[in-house]
């Protein structure tokens, strides 16, 4: 994947082996694409995932508004999963964040951004520094599927 790293993004697969699945999004719930999601406390259901989950599904293949007709149905959407711990992404990173944060564990700010500032949930191994805002990362933490 090549991108133009000035422009807006959130989240993308950026390198290693990402895998097209379909999962049910929880009803009544807008999910913006390319953003992190996760299990939602409805069974079998996924949501913008959080500063608090403990463990990521993937990454939103598609855009779910309260517009579309099926914004209250448990439809399913795509979702880039990663098939193993190597499988990185580009993601926005919020925080002070220097090319000494390689290797470390970060959290989530929220589904789009990843926060160097802080290690709680240690959702993220930051694996290549890119700038002060963006960062190439593996899922610490996957539900794989």
């Amino acid at each position: 994947f090549l991108f133009n790293l000035t422009i807006a993004m959130s989240v993308f697969p950026y390198r290693g082996v990402w895998e097209l699945k379909w999962f049910r999004k929880k009803a009544s719930t807008a999910i913006t694409p390319n953003t992190f999601v996760a299990e939602s406390s409805d069974v079998d259901t996924i949501e913008p995932a959080d500063s608090s989950d403990a463990a990521v599904i993937g990454i939103a293949a598609k855009k779910v508004a309260s517009t579309d007709s099926d914004y209250t149905s448990t439809t399913r959407i795509p979702v880039w999963v990663p098939k193993d711990t190597s499988s990185e992404a580009l993601v926005d990173v919020t925080g002070s964040f220097a090319v000494t944060d390689e290797g470390n564990l970060i959290d989530l700010s929220d589904a789009s951004t990843a926060n160097a500032a802080a290690s709680t949930t240690d959702i993220l191994k930051v694996k290549q520094f890119v700038s002060s805002t963006k960062a190439v990362v593996t899922v610490n933490k996957p539900a794989f599927v």
